[in-house]
């Protein structure tokens, strides 16, 4: 890959991979994989799932790219592809167990202090408090946190005014507040 490509715009990049240059297309994959996989973990903890997901929408993403149009932004476009994918799963998993609901409770169980892996486990902690969200606000708070967005292109990934975008993050902090201090008190009566 030359340094041109690493350069070239998304839309340029993907006028390239329309014209069938494979190392465009890979310079796309490259830009996005890692954020899609942020967003992706969103719907899963499991991680070859999450490969999976990722796979996905880039398949999708291949198939529809004949259709992207450049006029908005070509990262909101991808997101929502890869929200699309992420949807279909939660479906999925809610068809194969009607009656199972995630319970981030027991993936939060206290992370132990002191211990060289606490800061993966604090990781995996705040992951499976986000995934406790519903879906409306777990994307705002990991559009906004994990992968940067500003509300605007949240909005804008979303279909949504960006006002909504604020007050789905106010109600979602607070609900995260809230599930923190339940986590804590739980800890607490569990230690007397």
């Amino acid at each position: 890959m030359t340094d041109d490509q690493q350069r070239m715009t998304d839309d340029q990049l993907v006028e390239e991979a329309l014209q069938g240059d494979s190392v465009a297309f890979g310079q796309i994959y490259d830009r996005y994989a890692q954020r899609l996989a942020l967003l992706l973990r969103s719907y899963t903890d499991d991680n070859s799932q999450v490969e999976d997901l990722v796979h996905e929408t880039f398949c999708r993403l291949m198939d529809a790219l004949p259709s992207y149009r450049p006029r908005g932004k070509f990262r909101s476009w991808i997101v929502t592809i890869a929200l699309n994918v992420g949807r279909k799963e939660a479906r999925r998993k809610r068809n194969e167990s009607r009656f199972h609901r995630p319970d981030s409770m027991d993936v939060l169980s206290n992370p132990p202090r002191g211990d060289p892996h606490e800061l993966r486990e604090r990781k995996r902690f705040a992951e499976a408090l986000v995934r406790s969200l519903p879906e409306t606000r777990r994307l705002v708070v990991v559009l906004r946190y994990w992968l940067d967005y500003t509300y605007d292109e949240i909005a804008s990934c979303l279909d949504i005014p960006a006002g909504t975008a604020r007050r789905r993050m106010h109600t979602a902090l607070k609900e995260l507040r809230h599930l923190l201090q339940q986590k804590n008190e739980e800890e607490d009566a569990h230690a007397k």
